[in-house]
């Protein structure tokens, strides 16, 4: 699981709402260490409160084969930065993916996406 939050925080560092790419990946990882975010469907998602974004940005990666983490087989995982401020973003942002991704049909079709145009269409259930 470590490798593809490096991966992705690496696809996020040159981002222009990513102000401080060394503090964003401090505190995902502290995060992380704590309590891995994860919802029963198979989904993973670090993320960090933190100064170090000017707005919420995100990063999507889905695994060949299920990574374990505390017993769940997680398949889907949406790497966070949201500003301290913006906590009801996130809240909002979560409340959609557990929405959307309720069962194991919703994750195998975000599992097959390649772009960005059909993740957000299989996000959206379209």
């Amino acid at each position: 699981m470590l490798e593809a939050i490096e991966q992705m925080l690496g696809a996020l560092q040159n981002h222009p709402d990513v102000l401080d790419p060394a503090t964003l990946r401090q505190e995902v990882l502290a995060r992380q260490e704590i309590d891995p975010p994860l919802l029963p469907s198979g989904i993973a998602l670090p993320h960090a409160r933190t100064d170090s974004v000017r707005s919420l940005v995100m990063a999507a990666a889905t695994t060949a084969a299920p990574l374990t983490v505390e017993e769940t087989a997680v398949r889907l995982i949406f790497l966070v930065g949201v500003p301290k401020s913006a906590a009801v973003q996130y809240l909002e942002l979560v409340s959609s993916l557990s929405r959307n991704l309720r069962n194991a049909g919703a994750v195998e079709r975000v599992c097959r996406v390649s772009s960005k145009e059909e993740l957000l269409s299989a996000l959206g259930g379209n």
